[in-house]
């Protein structure tokens, strides 16, 4: 087998394992000192074991490269996003950056014929900076993935005078998982808030009274809650309105500092179940 082959089927491996520690490594700081020093660790002892020529200054140079490749094609992505695209796809991407990043640096430091070698840099350089004009459709494929797979419910309001404007996502570790929708009023720009969990987050008279997700409230602010239907409460503080509810087969939180109270509630009728593309679409 040519070098260059040769150096491909070893970053290769080591991708895979890049995408393994991504998976199940730790996941902290440890997790990232391993994901830096295994493609040195490993591309020392694989080029050693297959003979590649000049097999140190690969291993050395290849972690750079990769680098380079990754911050060219998905620089708008991280690892995690990367991975949502699914276990197959994800460790596929992985070992492309690595067996390219192997290539181009045995192309660098290696022997052999320059035109060979000039053109197998040129073609992984051509590549991945065609990757980087679908970093977007890459990262929107990766949300509707991660969005559906997520034990939140995919729903929102179909209200016509709200324009949803930002989702974000937040992580298990802070509250129960939960979807943020941020919500603009057309007709005056008042904004609202809503967060969507799994209906065993709590029930609504629980979360009036506690409201989750935590960080959706000051931590002690005081208010009062009173029911208005059996699965629908309503909490009054100072700056905010809030109502809990269970809706198209989620818990729901709508909170305002401009929506009165009566809005809120009258909202509640209008969750509906929605595609994942249509709240992947929202930027």
């Amino acid at each position: 087998m040519h070098a260059l082959g040769k150096a491909a089927v070893v970053g290769a491996v080591i991708g895979m394992a890049e995408a393994l520690l991504q998976l199940h490594g730790p996941d902290d700081f440890t997790g990232v000192v391993f994901m830096l020093l295994t493609p040195v660790v490993l591309g020392l002892l694989l080029n050693w074991a297959i003979a590649l020529p000049r097999w140190g200054a690969v291993a050395v140079v290849a972690p750079f490269v990769n680098i380079a490749l990754i911050l060219v094609g998905f620089g708008r992505m991280t690892f995690v996003e990367v991975m949502d695209l699914g276990v197959g796809e994800g460790n596929a991407i992985f070992m492309m950056i690595g067996a390219s990043g192997n290539v181009v640096a045995a192309a660098l430091v290696g022997p052999g014929s320059q035109v060979l070698r000039s053109v197998a840099a040129g073609a992984v350089a051509v590549g991945f900076l065609g990757v980087t004009s679908h970093q977007g459709t890459i990262a929107g494929t990766a949300q509707v993935r991660r969005l559906e797979s997520s034990d939140v419910p995919l729903i929102a309001l179909r209200a016509k005078d709200y324009e949803l404007t930002t989702i974000a996502e937040q992580p298990a570790g802070w509250a129960p998982p939960t979807m943020e929708l941020l919500y603009e009023r057309l007709s005056d720009g008042a904004e609202l808030e809503v967060y969507v969990m799994p209906p065993g987050a709590a029930t609504p008279e629980a979360a009036c009274r506690e409201p989750v997700p935590h960080f959706s409230h000051v931590f002690g602010e005081a208010g009062t809650c009173r029911k208005v239907w059996s699965d629908v409460w309503v909490r009054t503080e100072d700056t905010y309105a809030r109502v809990f509810a269970l809706r198209e087969g989620g818990l729901v939180q709508l909170a305002s500092q401009t929506v009165p109270e009566n809005d809120l509630i009258t909202l509640v009728g209008a969750f509906r179940q929605v595609m994942a593309e249509e709240l992947a679409a929202v930027k």
